[in-house]
């Protein structure tokens, strides 16, 4: 036993000395890591205020918490904690009434929870007003929901689109914007207002649109009524050049009229110039004075131009043109008389 107790005693003496430089350690174990928790936390907190400017603000409240969960309460750090349960507290509560427009209101209720724990800040006061509003089933309206939200944010996006469809002209995909609004809200003003005007910029492209079809549509019918006209040189053209004629060219016309005779004409349905065609043939082929084939024939010209035109009295011949049989009289009128040798079969 003495032997033990002095063996005992001896360990003893021995590991003391070693008691210090393990707590010494640990100690400075301790003091690099809240060290490097500062650093952190600080990092943190920079990374939430740029989270901030940029409009996030649900990253910028997890990097508070982080920087505040980071931090031990302790003297050393107590500056550095206030600074981050004071940026952590404003952006959840900025966070929760921004929830609370989205009809997230449950997890609004959650962030205003979160800051009021004693871990943060159990007396922030716009986190105690925000949850009691959240509490009063009367203060929020519950039925907006998140759907109902981003319905609200699809209006608004497609109301946009109309006006500016609207300002480039292109009329039709306004109203079809104005349309699909009136889909997800169908009482809302200022989709029907902004059809009224899509429809009244229609109206007055339509006036000078609809002036433009009648006035195309009165030409054509106009154009119609054109009376057609008459074309020449479809057919062999001849010319027969004749002198001036004198008395000593009209006495020779009368004797080569006197000269020619047509033994016989019998025409079945002709027309007027089928007829006088007819004769001017008849009146080459029979002229046997004439030796010049160009000036063979009598010219007979048919005026049909003149309605009011007195008609020439009759030569004063016993009996007329030699071989000439006159026309057919009309039904009532007095057959004019014909040649002996000369006869006229209608």
């Amino acid at each position: 036993m003495l032997g033990l107790f002095t063996l005992g005693t001896s360990f003893t003496q021995a590991a003391a000395p070693a008691a210090p430089v393990a707590v010494q350690q640990v100690t400075e174990r301790e003091i690099a890591r809240r060290e490097e928790s500062m650093v952190r936390s600080a990092e943190a907190i920079q990374a939430g205020d740029k989270a901030t400017k940029a409009k996030d603000l649900d990253a910028a409240v997890q990097q508070y918490r982080s920087a505040v969960d980071l931090l031990a309460s302790c003297e050393n750090t107590k500056g550095l904690r206030e600074k981050a349960v004071g940026r952590y507290t404003s952006a959840s509560v900025r966070l929760a009434k921004q929830r609370i427009e989205e009809g997230r209101l449950a997890d609004a209720k959650a962030l205003a929870e979160g800051v009021l724990s004693d871990k943060y800040d159990p007396k922030n006061r716009e986190a105690l007003v925000l949850l009691s509003h959240l509490e009063d089933p009367e203060y929020f309206n519950h039925t907006i929901t998140p759907k109902f939200h981003a319905n609200v944010e699809q209006v608004k996006q497609w109301l946009v689109d109309a006006k500016q469809f609207y300002a480039t002209g292109r009329y039709d995909l306004a109203f079809k914007r104005y349309e699909q609004v009136l889909n997800i809200d169908p009482y809302n003003v200022t989709a029907r207002k902004g059809q009224e005007e899509v429809n009244l910029a229609r109206s007055n492209y339509q006036i000078p649109a609809y002036n433009e079809a009648r006035s195309r549509m009165l030409w054509r019918v106009d154009k119609g009524w054109e009376s057609p006209i008459r074309r020449y040189g479809t057919g062999p053209i001849s010319i027969i050049e004749q002198s001036a004629q004198g008395p000593g060219s009209i006495v020779a016309i009368s004797k080569k009229l006197s000269s020619i005779v047509i033994p016989k004409v019998e025409l079945r349905d002709a027309t007027v110039r089928q007829a006088i065609d007819f004769l001017k043939q008849k009146s080459r082929d029979l002229d046997t004075q004439e030796t010049d084939p160009a000036r063979k024939g009598v010219n007979i010209v048919l005026q049909l131009d003149m309605p009011n035109a007195p008609v020439p009295a009759a030569p004063a011949t016993a009996g007329g043109i030699p071989g000439l049989d006159a026309a057919a009289p009309a039904e009532g009128a007095a057959a004019p008389t014909a040649p002996a040798a000369a006869s006229v079969n209608p």
